[in-house]
């Protein structure tokens, strides 16, 4: 949950803190709670990042920063057909767990990829300046492209658009089309850029908004 909040870039207070328990506490017993205030407060998107938290372990939202992780360790890092390390610099990252088999070290560990936005972004950049972007590249935008037709509720930025459009088929695409306008990224900036964006998905709202009749009140609503 923390990652997600994080991912929404809401600062979790304990005043908005207590008003998600409260939210919770009344949806677990079924009642019905009524929010006021003025406009610009924060009504909504207290709603929006609440229905996204009570669906987290759903198939309607990824934990992007988990899914980066996994990316990273199992397609970036390591060459898959190989099973091998791409390179040697990269070994910090894992132990070895049996012969030509790694395994990642643990979060929160000395030298492990932490499932935060700057340890994500730190290991992509490594790897673009080891002489390893086209990969990266390559794997990062066939990735997005399934995780973005997978999950519907995902907001699409233009940048975001074109990786759903895009037509990747092998690594060397990178270079022989990178002065096509179907390349997403042409160097390791645009490519950091593009993990960026990522990490700071949008979601649609998954709650309805409820249309009050052009007589009625909130302070009637109070009254009643």
């Amino acid at each position: 949950m923390i990652q997600l909040i994080e991912q929404q870039k809401f600062v979790l207070t304990p005043d908005f803190a207590i008003k998600l328990l409260i939210l919770e506490q009344r949806r677990r017993s079924g009642r019905s709670i009524i929010l006021s205030g003025d406009t610009g407060i924060g009504k909504t998107e207290m709603l929006s990042l609440y229905s996204l938290i009570i669906n987290l372990n759903s198939n309607l939202i990824p934990n992007v920063l988990f899914k980066i992780r996994k990316l990273l360790i199992s397609r970036i890092l390591v060459d898959p057909n190989k099973k091998s390390l791409r390179a040697t610099q990269f070994q910090k990252y894992f132990k070895l767990k049996n012969e030509n088999q790694y395994e990642p070290n643990s979060i929160g560990s000395r030298n492990s990829i932490d499932i935060t936005q700057d340890s994500l972004i730190n290991t992509y950049r490594e790897i673009c300046e080891s002489g390893h972007f086209v990969i990266a590249a390559y794997e990062t935008v066939n990735y997005l492209k399934k995780l973005l037709n997978k999950y519907f509720l995902i907001k699409k930025s233009k940048l975001l658009e074109r990786v759903v459009d895009s037509t990747l088929t092998q690594p060397i695409d990178i270079k022989f089309k990178s002065d096509q306008e179907n390349i997403i990224v042409n160097n390791s900036e645009e490519l950091i850029e593009l993990v960026k964006e990522t990490l700071n998905i949008k979601f649609e709202n998954l709650f309805f908004s409820i249309l009050m009749h052009q007589n009625v009140t909130a302070t009637k609503i109070k009254k009643k």
